[in-house]
């Protein structure tokens, strides 16, 4: 597999796990996606250029879900809270 079809289905992950942008810190992630992209659409980006890129988005998924792990945590303990 060629550097540009990993950092393609890296974008394709990323989007998904984006989805409606409703997740905390959503608009962060939505800038990762947005550079990678343009590091995939650019045909003269070096290997390194595609590298970087990959290597961001992945760190700005890895934050989300954290973020949003971290948050549905809270909405349970509330939750759990204004039942007893």
């Amino acid at each position: 597999m060629d550097v540009k079809s990993s950092l393609a289905e890296v974008i394709s992950t990323a989007t998904s796990l984006y989805g409606d942008g409703s997740g905390v810190d959503a608009a962060t992630l939505k800038a990762a996606i947005d550079a990678a992209q343009g590091v995939y659409d650019n045909e003269s980006a070096s290997v390194v250029d595609v590298l970087d890129a990959q290597s961001a988005l992945e760190e700005a998924m890895v934050i989300y879900r954290k973020q949003n792990a971290i948050n549905a945590r809270r909405k349970f303990s509330q939750q759990k809270v204004k039942t007893m």
